[in-house]
């Protein structure tokens, strides 16, 4: 049978990632030893496009350091809008939503190492490049834009959202109707704060927000333990305010639901929510080859562990902070914290703006060599060209910010449109081309019939990778088969529910 090869340049270090202190790092010294990249028009050229190698440093990651970092790079600004889809879900809906949405994140990460340890090439985008050509690649980009987009707002939004809180109770009206209005803080925060954070060239100074971060969790879920654990089954004694004044969102009124109260429209907001919560694939490929003997079998155990870990921060969090305010919970449970006065989620509040402040660059960068990548593929790089894209960046994010309604809508849009494509859609592709080839459907029966597609390897760089047999991993290839179809059905869905109702 004639052998199918996919040629490819040599390999270089370029490639376009998600947001983490791991990743962010490893992006700049990329930047910094970057060559120029070939023009090749077609997938197979011999001058093709360049591909990142594996790094040449020894790796020196352990299990438990390995999940560390994958569960930090799931967790993020969007465990604060869980409460809001625990109250319009149900406690027990939801919860269900996170397992699912965990085991589902698990499989298709587990789908990607096979693939990357297979082609030993640790980029997302780059192996969507070996395996679909420029415009898997392209893909894979766009999505990364959006997500980085959606992270970024996000951030400013919880930000501005605690700063005006807390300013405005220590100025005059006329003061807080002006200067730290709420467009106010959001344009200094982003001109003062955030801009200058976002023009960095270097990531490794910022380093050390990774274990911030996973600290500021730690502080955040006992803090909710705790208050939860002094809580009885009642409505605040006075939920409906303070000398006859109305409930403001710091007390708890209404009533709790332990199982499912919402409809099919909260239901499929939750969807692209929880799955860009529990996105983190583009950062897969740099944990997996910085662990010491990287193999499926230990990747699977991180990948298990760090799911677990998300799932039992996600629920956690997302129950207490229902449980504490029910019907009064809100988009941003910070908020309501800010608004309950006590003193220990004043110190969540601050410590946890300032791991945004400090984590927003991990977005902003590989945002920002995405659409590098984009539109100047193959330059060298500029500090006057990534100077203005890092403004522009931080201009459009502010302008996004200052019209969204709600954190909820971000997180839908972002989930909907890129989250189901990175984590439900591409790994299964990818899996069955690299495993076997694509099942062919027959026109007779209603099953998928399996086919044989001949012989295929890929030329990468010198070496040559056959493609695997399909009975090597049957199980796996039913589960992509399944995974696919089910990627497209939620996208489609998440994204008619978020354009006809908004975020409910």
């Amino acid at each position: 049978m004639s052998s199918d090869h996919v040629e490819l340049g040599e390999l270089t270090s370029r490639h376009v990632s998600s947001s983490t202190s791991l990743v962010g790092a490893e992006y700049q010294e990329q930047e910094d030893a970057q060559e120029e990249v070939g023009d090749g028009e077609e997938l197979g050229e011999e001058d093709g496009e360049n591909l990142s190698a594996i790094p040449a440093h020894e790796a020196t990651g352990t299990i438990v350091s390995s999940t560390v970092n994958l569960a930090n790079s799931i967790i993020g600004a969007g465990v604060l809008s869980l409460p809001l889809l625990f109250k319009d879900n149900g406690a027990g809906m939801m919860i269900f939503l996170l397992v699912v949405g965990a085991v589902l994140s698990a499989v298709s990460l587990q789908l990607l190492v096979y693939v990357g340890h297979l082609l030993r090439i640790p980029s997302y985008e780059e192996i969507a490049f070996v395996l679909f050509g420029k415009y898997g690649r392209l893909w894979i980009v766009i999505s990364m834009i959006i997500i980085n987009l959606g992270a970024c707002t996000a951030y400013t939004y919880v930000m501005t959202d605690v700063l005006e809180q807390d300013l405005q109770s220590f100025v005059s009206k006329d003061v807080a109707d002006t200067i730290f209005s709420r467009a106010g803080i959001m344009t200094m925060l982003s001109v003062f704060v955030l801009w200058p954070l976002a023009c960095l060239r270097r990531m490794n100074s910022l380093r050390f927000t990774s274990y911030l971060s996973m600290a500021i969790i730690v502080f955040f879920l006992f803090a909710l333990i705790a208050e939860c654990s002094m809580k009885g089954g009642e409505p605040d004694a006075d939920s409906s305010g303070t000398n006859g004044q109305e409930n403001d969102g710091g007390k708890r009124s209404g009533s709790f639901h332990a199982g499912f109260s919402g409809d099919g429209i909260t239901l499929f907001v939750a969807i692209p929510v929880i799955s860009f919560a529990y996105t983190c694939h583009s950062n897969l490929y740099p944990i997996q080859f910085e662990l010491k003997q990287s193999s499926p079998g230990k990747m699977a155990w991180v990948i298990s562990m760090g799911s677990i870990l998300c799932f039992v921060v996600y629920s956690v969090i997302g129950f207490c902070a229902y449980y504490l305010y029910w019907d009064n919970t809100s988009a941003d449970v910070l908020v309501n914290m800010g608004k309950s006065g006590q003193d220990m989620f004043k110190a969540v509040r601050l410590v946890y703006v300032v791991s945004l402040a400090t984590t927003y660059p991990f977005s902003s960068f590989p945002m920002r060599s995405a659409i590098d990548e984009l539109f100047w593929a193959g330059k060298p790089s500029s500090a006057k060209r990534s100077l203005r894209l890092s403004t522009a960046i931080v201009a459009v994010v502010l302008l996004i910010t200052l019209f969204v309604p709600s954190l909820t809508i971000v997180y839908s849009i972002a989930g909907a449109i890129a989250s189901t494509s990175v984590c439900y859609i591409l790994p299964p592709l990818m899996f069955l081309k690299t495993h076997g080839g694509y099942p062919q459907i027959s026109r007779w029966a209603f099953w998928q019939k399996l086919e044989d597609v001949g012989e295929r390897s890929f030329h990468v760089s010198g070496r040559i990778v056959p493609m695997l047999a399909k009975k090597d991993f049957p199980y796996m290839r039913m589960v992509s088969i399944a995974l696919f179809p089910l990627g497209i059905m939620l996208s489609i869905i998440s994204t008619v529910v978020l354009i006809i109702f908004g975020d409910g």
